[in-house]
């Protein structure tokens, strides 16, 4: 072994990555992007002292050690600290909820009966299965007042310059049979698209991207953040940080809501560019779906 190699081992023996990406997490006084950037700057520092290739799922799998074994987390109050980032910023980062900014929003709500195989729902619109025979559930989700729709186009946003649209898709199904808790519980081993049985061919991509962080918000409900890459990509891309893996074209946010034994899930699909422009909006919408029962 290298002399440079023997001093990263010997630094990884007293400081595992854990302790030392958990440390970098809790210096409150540095902003998400800093802690992201020294985070990402120490996985290369080891890639390169071991000389082997790092792909996104290793990436990944290692800084999700920092948040304590896996990423199904029950929702955490951040601790109370004097400076401005712990004012604005939860523990993994995101804005907190009691900073949000306020904004009008247009109740959606739709009536279900319940299905053996299954229903998918494409922007508001029934693609797959039956609803309205025998309702038995609401579903309803909120989206931005200042949302419009055009003659080829959905989900505009006309603050954003020349009508720029801040989301793709939003799918709503409810999964075939019946679902328990555990089978949510084990997203992060078994995947998300297979623990959330998630509906052919609207979401196949999902089946195949990387969950990014996920949360349990309570018994019966948990949230998911996954984004997937094509396998192979040109160069001139903007958004490649030549790491040697494709960078995130597609983004989906989900929350998986159970009722009766029924699994509900709410999937907002956005591209890269569409994330940038209006990520707080689209976790507020997520935020909002609800499902409750009619009888």
């Amino acid at each position: 072994q290298s002399c440079q190699t023997k001093s990263i081992n010997l630094l990884l023996s007293i400081l595992p990555p854990s302790v030392l990406f958990n440390y970098i997490l809790k210096m409150t006084r540095l902003s998400i992007v800093i802690k992201q950037f020294l985070v990402l700057g120490f996985m290369l520092v080891i890639a390169l002292a071991w000389k082997q290739p790092m792909d996104r799922r290793t990436l990944l799998t290692t800084t999700a050690t920092a948040t304590a074994s896996g990423l199904i987390l029950p929702n955490q109050q951040p601790a109370l600290a004097d400076d401005l980032t712990s004012q604005l910023y939860n523990d993994d980062g995101s804005l907190r909820d009691d900073v949000q900014q306020e904004a009008k929003e247009k109740l959606l709500t739709f009536q279900w009966e319940e299905s053996n195989d299954g229903v998918i729902q494409v922007d508001g619109k029934v693609v797959s299965g039956s609803t309205n025979t025998s309702p038995k559930v609401k579903l309803e989700y909120k989206v931005p007042e200042k949302w419009v729709s055009t003659s080829d186009s959905l989900y505009i946003d006309p603050s954003e310059g020349a009508n720029a649209r801040a989301a793709s898709h939003i799918y709503v199904y409810q999964a075939p049979g019946t679902v328990t808790a555990k089978q949510l519980s084990q997203a992060s081993v078994k995947g998300v698209g297979k623990a959330l049985s998630v509906l052919s061919p609207q979401l196949d991509q999902v089946r195949g991207a990387d969950l990014v962080s996920g949360s349990r918000i309570d018994d019966a409900t948990y949230d998911f953040d996954v984004a997937w890459a094509p396998p192979t990509c040109s160069g001139g891309n903007a958004n490649d940080l030549g790491l040697g893996f494709c960078p995130y074209e597609q983004i989906y946010l989900l929350r998986a809501t159970l009722l009766d034994d029924r699994l509900y899930v709410l999937c907002i699909q956005a591209t890269n560019q569409e994330w940038k422009q209006a990520n707080a909006e689209l976790k507020r919408l997520r935020h909002s779906f609800q499902v409750t029962s009619l009888v």
